[in-house]
């Protein structure tokens, strides 16, 4: 899979938001429902 296919983006771009939401889970976990929807909602923008 080469890096600049588009279901190779789709999927690097999943796995830096997934990076980013478990770097905001460490540092403030008051807002990991909030984070955790967030995610669901972009996950389904790339889908």
């Amino acid at each position: 899979m080469r890096l600049y296919n588009p279901m190779g983006i789709k999927y690097i771009k999943v796995l830096s938001i997934t990076y980013y939401q478990i770097k905001t889970i460490f540092h403030s976990k008051n807002n990991f429902i909030f984070q955790k929807q967030c995610l669901f909602l972009k996950i389904r923008k790339y889908k």
